[in-house]
């Protein structure tokens, strides 16, 4: 390139109002008091206002404070702090159709004398594609975790940037539903710790959010964790129940950078979390739903469906064998009709005590009706049978005291057992059922064999 040509290359000189409307994304500046002193042409494509219906109107006009009750909060902060401020989410009225979501980034430069106000930068939020993949998800009725792991997703975009965790805060040891790889490994730092000694746990039991500037603040096990993956801050957030105040679970969420959560931060979490109450809050019903239709209402115990499935299971599950023990009381009619059924429901839940007391943890105990009982032993040998059924016999037999009276009853068992493979449920139940009704009539609080 020769001297005029180099000459002529360097008079060219970009229009940056030109190149500003045609950023992908509106660009607007706003004085100090909220008003538009210019816009991008841009702007009426993504919300339908030309540039100069925007100038001289305030900001305020289109946004919906009502959505994001931090709106104004968050306003008033860019305005105090020079420089570039996190994203904000907001909800736009749009010249025509139903509002957006937007996500405005603004650079304060009141103090620019050529700029003299806020840079704002406003783009459709794409962050809420992700959002709606969690609805979707709920819509669908997908596993808490399926849904949980979703809105990991959503935490680790521009607006939280975080790596989070999802814990159930109704089981015992806070088990984790999802969490991204350094969640995920603070959660494993954390298992050397007492609940109470963690974010999430303080959260769940103060029912209110745990915000951990910084991680120095945190027991040696979880502050060691942090300074390995480069984790500044926590902050644990409970998730209610819909329309209650038992906390269900916790979201955690691990960032790189110091500090409480801005404004703009606490929207997006408002409303991760305001999505996790709807997951959470269905799932436990869901589970709700799925025990009583499986559970005898009176005793809690299984009830006859699930004890075929179970039995049905183990009979195909290997080869080993698979006894049943019938249980049926003696003398309990003579509760119900000298003291009402409310004394005999009494004995009945007692009675179902007794029995998953003197069974082993691999048994499944169920109420198929009345004051039936019957038991599915996995893996068992004839001597463990008789030894069960031993031990049911001589704790029924004691005294039960229930609504201030003692009552007497008793029980009789009729045992089967089959190996793997070699017969169905029924059958199996049948051959109990026979043994059973064999001993009533022999000998009443005794075992037989089938």
């Amino acid at each position: 390139m020769d001297a005029v040509d180099l000459t002529q290359h360097v008079d060219r000189r970009v229009d940056a109002p030109a190149v500003l409307d045609h950023v992908p994304t509106a660009v607007a500046v706003v004085d100090a008091v909220g008003q538009f002193t210019w816009v991008s042409q841009r702007s009426e494509e993504l919300f339908g206002y030309r540039a100069d219906e925007l100038v001289g109107t305030n900001v305020l006009e289109y946004f919906d404070l009502t959505w994001n009750t931090l709106a104004l909060e968050s306003i008033a902060y860019a305005m105090d702090h020079p420089g570039v401020r996190l994203p904000t989410l907001y909800r736009v009225h749009v010249k025509t159709g139903p509002p957006v979501i937007v996500e405005v980034i603004a650079n304060n430069q009141l103090a620019n004398p050529t700029i003299n106000g806020l840079v704002v930068q406003l783009r459709v939020w794409d962050e809420q594609q992700l959002l709606d993949q969690v609805l979707e998800s709920l819509g669908r009725g997908d596993p808490i975790e399926q849904t949980m792991d979703l809105i990991t997703t959503v935490a680790a975009e521009q607006s939280v940037r975080s790596s989070a965790a999802a814990f159930d805060a109704t089981t015992a040891g806070f088990p984790l539903l999802a969490a991204a790889p350094a969640a995920r490994r603070m959660a494993d730092a954390a298992a050397v710790l007492r609940p109470a000694d963690t974010p999430w746990g303080q959260a769940a039991a103060s029912a209110a959010p745990v915000i951990v500037e910084h991680t120095s603040e945190l027991p040696a096990a979880l502050r060691i964790a942090a300074d390995t993956l480069d984790l500044a801050a926590c902050w644990a957030y409970p998730v209610h129940r819909q329309g209650g105040t038992e906390v269900l679970g916790v979201l955690v969420f691990w960032r790189s950078e110091p500090g409480p959560p801005e404004p703009s931060t606490q929207t997006v979490i408002q409303r991760i979390v305001q999505f996790a109450a709807i997951g959470m809050t269905r799932a436990e019903q869901a589970q709700a739903l799925r025990h009583a239709a499986e559970h005898d209402a009176l005793t809690d115990l299984p009830n006859r469906e699930k004890f075929f499935r179970r039995l049905d299971r183990e009979l195909a599950a290997a080869d080993r064998r698979v006894g049943v023990l019938y249980v049926d009381l003696d003398r309990f009619k003579q509760v119900n009709d000298s003291h009402g059924h409310a004394q005999g429901d009494r004995v009945l839940v007692e009675v179902a005590a007794r029995l998953l007391a003197e069974t082993r943890p691999t048994d499944l105990v169920a109420r198929l009706g009345g004051d039936e009982f019957a038991v599915v032993c996995p893996g068992v040998t004839d001597a463990d049978l008789t030894a069960i059924a031993g031990r049911i016999i001589a704790s029924v037999n004691r005294p039960i005291e229930a609504g201030g009276a003692t009552f007497s009853v008793g029980a009789t068992i009729g045992i089967a057992a089959a190996a793997a493979g070699s017969s169905t449920g029924d059958v199996l139940v049948d051959r109990a059922d026979a043994a059973l009704l064999a001993t009533k009539v022999a000998a009443k609080g005794t075992w037989r064999f089938a």
